[in-house]
């Protein structure tokens, strides 16, 4: 189609946005709106257009137009090698923000990326090391700005850096109607009750206690996929109650990831899942330092429960499982998988299956 010279104020359209807003993973609206806005002479639209059919020449185009689609969002810097932020269809579908320095500081990058028209429909923002003007650790101000900006299609969150604590969220969490993924790099948070209540994907890292407190301490009525992965496992973990996983407090819950960094013993693993929990679930995946041979007669034992599920995969870093032993399992189990188990990073996932 013919275009005009591209011009440098940015065109708006409510009404193909909000079309946008209703289904933000419905490419064809974005090629709509491009168009309308290639007709107007925004670069965008031919950022979108290209997105179409090249990347090669999307990207060219993102480079191009670089300075004018982001204008005062280059003040945004990420971690030393990393892109803070990934484009889609012409606009920032995810952002990872983290202060480095003492400006901008983390509510004035979010007050930059939420009010510019490139992060219209935003799907993924993580936030890392906050302000702590007061000497109080916390996101609950950044998140609470955050979320009086955020556009509707905000699906995804991620929060924490190091296994520090989170600190109180209150309810801010409640004030982000569309969140559907959650990330917390620490076991330590308090949060509104109610404000998980639509969440899907919930990954907890840095886990450094036996039950993270906020399994118990939250409402989790849509949760359907959990990942667990914890920093270090002592003696203490000999033993315990298997965690909370049971339908009275998610009853929706289907497929369940455990990463151990740095396990004493596989077993320890095994004592984490009451069996009867397995049952309603899809996928199991377990990943730790030694998969031993000692753990045979817990999968032999359990085998009913575990050859239910669709996925069950194990991975370790010193697997330790022989020709003969691999083929023993998988014929009491045929639906064991040895392989590699990544852990969520929600900005470089395309679709939190954790």
């Amino acid at each position: 189609m013919a275009t005009t010279k591209p011009r440098r104020t940015a065109a708006c359209n409510p009404e193909l946005e909000a079309s946008i807003d209703e289904a933000p993973d419905d490419a064809e609206r974005y090629w709509i709106y491009g168009d309308w806005l290639e007709s107007q002479g925004d670069p965008r639209g031919q950022v979108i257009a290209a997105a179409r059919t090249s990347r090669k020449r999307e990207r060219a185009l993102l480079e191009k137009y670089g300075a004018q689609l982001l204008g005062p969002l280059a003040r945004i810097k990420g971690a030393p090698g990393a892109a803070p932020l990934r484009w889609r269809y012409g606009f920032i579908e995810r952002a990872r923000l983290r202060r480095r320095s003492a400006t901008p500081s983390l509510a004035e990058q979010i007050e930059l990326l939420l009010a510019h028209p490139s992060a219209r429909f935003l799907r993924h923002l993580s936030l890392r090391t906050p302000d702590h003007g007061d000497d109080t650790p916390g996101y609950r101000q950044v998140l609470e700005l955050a979320a009086r900006r955020a556009p509707r299609t905000l699906a995804s969150l991620a929060l924490g850096e190091g296994g520090e604590s989170i600190g109180d969220l209150g309810d801010a969490l409640g004030a982000l109607p569309s969140l559907r993924a959650l990330c917390l790099f620490a076991d330590t948070a308090h949060l509104d009750p109610k404000s998980t209540e639509g969440v899907v994907a919930l990954s907890v890292q840095r886990i450094r206690a036996r039950e993270p407190a906020l399994l118990q301490a939250c409402a989790w009525p849509s949760l359907r996929h959990l990942e667990l992965h914890y920093d270090y496992v002592g003696a203490a973990w000999s033993e315990g109650p298997p965690l909370p996983l049971g339908e009275d407090l998610f009853p929706r819950l289907r497929s369940v990831t455990v990463h151990f960094s740095r396990a004493w013993r596989g077993e320890v693993l095994l004592q984490l899942f009451d069996v009867e929990h397995l049952r309603r679930w899809s996928a199991l995946r377990l990943d730790t330092i030694f998969l031993g041979a000692d753990l045979d007669a817990w999968f032999f034992r359990n085998a009913d429960a575990l050859g239910g599920l669709g996925e069950l995969r194990l991975a370790a870093q010193e697997l330790g499982v022989s020709r003969e032993r691999a083929d023993r399992l998988r014929e009491a189990l045929p639906n064991v998988v040895f392989g590699e188990i990544p852990i969520a990073d929600p900005f470089e996932d395309a679709e939190p299956a954790w």
